[in-house]
């Protein structure tokens, strides 16, 4: 029998050429402190030493956990806490060291003993060997290191990564887009149990939340949710189905729909066709009047905004992909119908639907299932659609404000009207009824 040597060397490089983003890297570490339920992560640049130190007051690591944190390409369970990238901390860390220097990690279980484990990444490539080094904490760094950064003396972890001049350069010299992300893929969680912190040589930086979803910043008539599944057969034909109340109904792409019966009868089939469950997903719709600016003092109107579609997985947003504009009305109802903003929501059990490699960040057109990405466009352009009648007036089925004008007003008026505290209140109430029971 032969065996088969791995060179080291070139392993270590390829990591930074697999389409890893600083960014990203970041990312990885942020979900490792999440999975050690950690409430706070300290995100550290300091431009003297062109250091990132990341901190976090989460469980630590016991002394078996330390040994094996560098494990190359070690075998994570499929589960809930799974990282939101899939890349890992060595893989993380080395992208963002540019493997030009060592990197540090002090940790603490509580009541336990400070440990320290450092991979020289400079070494492992001039000699082709990996050996990462575990054990006791250093005097000369890893106390200074841990009484410096950490969170919690008790327990957690301290990442300390030296940085060449173009990685620190990156994305240090512009902390606003890096705290405008983090805000974007963490939105899910509460800042209250859940807090991501970001200083630049000791100044902190607020997150930029202008991106977010706002789910919980909006009326509830600006906002809609609908699940989707799809089931699939031994030969790989796929149906997806999506709420409509509370049954789950065929999509169907034709103007014309079989009776109610007829549909949740299909559903109910499903099993005994041979079909099984591939995925269960949600789609959330937002809109945000603030996202489609009013026109000038002018009259000049500024183009409307495309909405965007965000894949949710684990409660972190990985990638938006731009929706299709909509192509027919007026310069109005496109904004409102291109302004939109959605959040698909899926878990690692439906990985394959999404089609992603390796890179959980690696959403995009192109490699995500077609009639999934169909379905929701549609889908999401039909509650769109529902949400300018109701503010327009527009269809059967538009809301009217009780205005005592004979008509519904003009999008403009409206606007004006919607200013006013009680006015929108009222109109609120009647969004309510309309959505309980339309006409």
């Amino acid at each position: 029998m032969t065996s088969t040597n791995i060179h080291i060397s070139g392993l270590l490089r390829s990591t930074k050429t697999k389409g890893f983003t600083t960014q990203g890297a970041i990312n990885e570490l942020i979900d490792n402190s999440l999975d050690a339920d950690a409430t706070v992560v300290d995100i550290h640049f300091n431009t003297e030493g062109r250091e990132l130190i990341i901190a976090d007051d989460g469980l630590g690591m016991t002394k078996a956990m330390a040994d094996s944190c560098y494990c190359i390409h070690n075998d994570k369970p499929a589960s809930g806490a799974i990282g939101m990238f899939g890349i890992g901390k060595t893989i993380a860390e080395g992208l963002l060291s540019d493997l030009a220097s060592s990197t540090t990690t002090v940790t603490k279980v509580e009541s336990g003993r400070l440990l320290e484990v450092t991979a020289d990444w400079v070494t492992s490539i001039a000699t082709n060997t990996w050996n990462p080094r575990s054990g006791g904490a250093s005097a000369d760094v890893a106390l200074p290191l841990w009484e410096r950064a950490a969170i919690d003396r008790e327990h957690g972890t301290v990442v300390h990564i030296n940085m060449t001049p173009a990685m620190f350069n990156d994305i240090a010299t512009d902390v606003e887009t890096l705290c405008r992300s983090l805000a974007y893929v963490y939105q899910e969680y509460d800042p209250d149990t859940f807090a991501i912190r970001v200083w630049r040589d000791g100044e902190q930086y607020e997150l930029d939340t202008s991106d977010t979803l706002g789910w919980n910043d909006v009326l509830p008539s600006q906002r809609n949710e609908v699940n989707l599944e799809a089931w699939v057969n031994s030969a790989g034909e796929e149906l997806i189905f999506h709420s409509e109340g509370s049954e789950m109904v065929r999509f169907n792409r034709g103007a014309t729909q079989p009776t109610i019966a007829a549909r949740y009868r299909d559903y109910a089939e499903m099993p005994s066709k041979g079909y099984t469950l591939e995925a269960r997903l949600s789609l959330r719709d937002v809109y945000n009047d603030e996202w489609n600016p009013p026109e000038d003092d002018d009259g000049n109107r500024p183009p409307y905004i495309l909405g965007s579609l965000s894949f949710v997985r684990n409660r972190r947003h990985l990638k938006r992909v731009a929706n299709e504009p909509p192509t027919s009305g007026t310069h109005e109802r496109k904004r409102y119908l291109g302004a939109a903003r959605h959040a698909l929501y899926y878990d690692h059990h439906a990985d394959r639907l999404m089609k992603t490699e390796g890179n959980k960040s690696n959403v995009t057109p192109e490699n995500i299932n077609k009639q999934l990405m169909w379905t929701v466009n549609a889908l999401a352009r039909k509650w769109a659609d529902s949400y300018w009648k109701q503010v327009s007036g527009e269809g059967t089925h538009g809301i009217r404000p009780r205005t005592g004008e004979a008509s519904a007003p003009t999008v403009k008026e409206f606007k004006r009207l919607y200013a006013d505290p009680l006015f929108r209140a009222s109109y609120d109430q009647i969004v309510r009824a309309h959505m309980a029971h339309p006409q």
